[in-house]
């Protein structure tokens, strides 16, 4: 049996240290949640973007079919007012609806009885019968206005709270503000204290200017006496 060999191991020629990753490492964790939070928040709106489309689907599906059964059903009650007054024999059955044709193009997707108004006259009854199509862009489109308008109310609630929270971070980095002394007018009896203050002040100077200029007469006689 050969001898076992040992597998040989890259060599390392050097090792190098980059100061700049390890800073912007250390320093990014703030950085990287945001940026797995916008992302996750896209992904969502994705997902929910997804499902408003399949819902919409769904509901156009079944306008569609309800569409399909009140033609039906107002076919079948013209039909019957029609042989309660004799306009045709029972055994016809040329106006038998074939369903919605998807194209918009073609002149047969208009059926017989939309979009009309019949009457039916007997010696006992009178009646009139109005059919109306059902208008599905116009209930598309007002679908998607209430789309984009959530949509706008979530944008601006997001700005908001982006808003506050760089409100938040700026109010944390440049410190507490310093309290706003508050104003408060005096009273009358505070006034009244406040100017006899003043003119006790006043009257105090006045005597210490009168203090000083008579030392200042009495030192001049003083020292003419001394030079005679």
């Amino acid at each position: 049996m050969a001898p076992l060999t040992k597998r040989k191991r890259p060599v390392v020629e050097e090792i190098s240290f980059d100061a700049e990753q390890r800073r912007e490492y250390l320093t990014g964790f703030h950085k990287r949640k945001l940026a797995r939070a916008k992302k996750a928040r896209e992904e969502a709106e994705k997902a929910a973007k997804a499902e408003r489309l399949e819902d919409r689907r769904k509901l156009r599906e079944s306008r569609k079919q309800e569409l399909s059964a009140h033609v039906t059903a107002v076919q079948e009650f013209s039909r019957k007012a029609a042989l309660e007054a004799g306009d045709i024999e029972s055994s016809s059955s040329k106006d038998e609806w074939d369903g919605i044709n998807d194209d918009e193009n073609d002149d047969d997707n208009i059926t017989r009885g939309v979009d009309g108004e019949d009457q039916y006259v007997d010696e006992e009854k009178y009646t009139t019968v109005t059919v109306e199509a059902m208008d599905l862009e116009k209930e598309e489109s007002e679908d998607e206005e209430v789309v984009a308008e959530r949509m706008r109310k979530r944008e601006e609630r997001e700005k908001e709270e982006e808003r506050l929270r760089k409100k938040k971070e700026a109010r944390l980095k440049n410190g507490p503000k310093e309290k706003k002394k508050k104003f408060r007018y005096l009273t009358k009896s505070e006034r009244r204290q406040d100017r006899a203050k003043v003119k006790m002040g006043k009257a105090k100077r006045r005597k210490e200017r009168e203090g000083d200029k008579e030392g200042q007469r009495k030192g001049g006689k003083s020292s003419k006496g001394r030079k005679k």
